[in-house]
């Protein structure tokens, strides 16, 4: 489905929040394409949200596990290559 409730079994404000990262992934690409830390910063939190995010759609509303949910897997994944990188990428951007 498209709009900003994509998804019917999730409630409002999680379909909202999914919804607002295509804001909030553009402007953090924006800032990293522009060399700012704070590319860094939104990334970081666009990433640590979005996986409490996912997380809690599989345990909490849909009753499911990591080991049946490969699109978890690779944002867990994908979260820890982020978070793990980006001290290391901040140190070479400016203010």
């Amino acid at each position: 489905m498209h709009g900003l409730r994509p998804y019917d079994w999730a409630p409002g404000w999680l379909n909202l929040y999914w919804s607002s990262l295509a804001l909030f992934d553009t402007l953090a690409a924006v800032f990293l394409i522009r060399g700012k830390r704070r590319g860094t910063d939104l990334a970081c939190a666009i990433v640590a949200t979005d996986l409490a995010a996912n997380w809690y759609a599989v345990y909490g509303i849909q009753h499911s596990s990591l080991a049946a949910q490969p699109g978890l897997q690779r944002l867990t994944v994908f979260a820890a290559l982020v978070l793990g990188t980006a001290p290391f990428i901040r140190r070479h951007l400016t203010h």
